[in-house]
């Protein structure tokens, strides 16, 4: 880097880039939101009639736009950081398209932004090599990808990602006995309001569980803030390991939209809980080591990134719980 870059009023003013290339940015910007949303709305009404919900939304349509508008960047090859911009203002508008037109929520599309964002630079760049780089070159041959795009759309449509599995475990330390904690894992009022964001914002979380006993066998019931989870006794070794598989999975979320009420498709039959276990290990000066654990499939894609998203709501949620019992347990002795 030369010296004088690097000392104040030396550098060169930044030319102004010119008015069409301006224009041409936003308009291309939109042209990869534009191709984004029409696969978007066909993939979730495709989905709302056959009950599948692909590899389009979270693969194909960041692609679909990057690879679009990477085609078409020789329009602003003077921009600065166009490379970065562009697909995020392309997000935002798709994201703004879906709230206002399709069955999309806030929260879901903040969960799915990063991965969104990442597809679109990489495929931005590709399209940018493929038939950007040409200044010279017609509209119509980059334009004339859009329909391929299209049939890969329609294949992932057709394709429902294979249901993944995953298991969550979370320790606690209590200040006292399994017998003052044991009570608690069977029936358990009025969880307090949850301070975790997403909670807050729609994803389910418990409020109370209750059970009809204690035995196996016997059913329990852990209440969320979308419905009921129900469950059965599997194992129940007093004071010791209480296991439950659950029978029913409640909606994963309740999303909200600012312009009309909505009921998304992955909030249901995409995320359900197989079994979820407590253990108790007695410790030394009258404590008790309590672990959670829950296992659970879904069927979302990419499995590795939407993990990392469950697998922070399901510690959060045994979190939220056996916290309860802790101040619970504690205060009663």
């Amino acid at each position: 880097m030369p010296l004088d870059d690097l000392i104040p009023g030396t550098q060169p003013p930044r030319r102004r880039p010119p008015r069409h290339e301006i224009v041409a940015y936003w308009l291309v910007s939109f042209i990869a939101a534009l191709s984004m949303f029409v696969l978007t709305f066909i993939s979730i009404r495709f989905a709302t009639i056959s009950n599948m919900f692909s590899y389009t939304p979270f693969l194909v349509l960041p692609l679909a736009g990057g690879w679009c508008a990477g085609m078409m960047s020789f329009r602003f090859r003077s921009l600065k950081n166009a490379n970065w911009s562009l697909p995020f203002w392309s997000l935002l508008q798709l994201a703004g398209l879906l709230l206002i037109f399709a069955q999309e929520g806030i929260l879901c599309l903040i969960m799915s932004a990063p991965l969104g964002y990442l597809e679109m630079v990489i495929a931005f760049k590709i399209g940018q090599k493929a038939g950007g780089i040409d200044p010279s070159a017609p509209t119509g041959p980059q334009l004339s990808m859009i329909p391929v795009l299209f049939v890969a759309g329609v294949a992932g449509m057709r394709l429902t990602p294979t249901t993944a599995e995953a298991e969550e475990s979370t320790t606690l330390v209590i200040n006292t006995t399994p017998e003052k904690i044991w009570p608690l894992l069977f029936n358990l009022d009025n969880v307090p309001n949850p301070e975790f964001v997403p909670f807050r914002a729609g994803v389910a979380h418990p409020t109370r569980t209750e059970s009809d006993g204690m035995q196996i066998g016997d059913a329990r019931r852990c209440v969320l803030s979308t419905g009921t989870m129900e469950e059965v006794i599997s194992v129940s070794d007093k004071n010791r390991r209480l296991r439950f598989n659950v029978t029913k999975t409640p909606v994963a979320m309740t999303e909200y939209n600012p312009f009309h009420k909505i009921e998304t498709i992955h909030g249901a039959d995409y995320f359900w809980v197989q079994w979820g276990e407590f253990r108790l290990e007695p410790l030394p000066s009258g404590r008790t080591k309590l672990t959670g654990t829950s296992r659970y499939s879904f069927r979302l894609y990419p499995a590795s990134y939407w993990k990392l998203w469950a697998d922070s709501m399901v510690e959060q949620t045994h979190l939220l719980v056996m916290h309860e019992i802790k101040r619970r347990a504690e205060s009663s002795q």
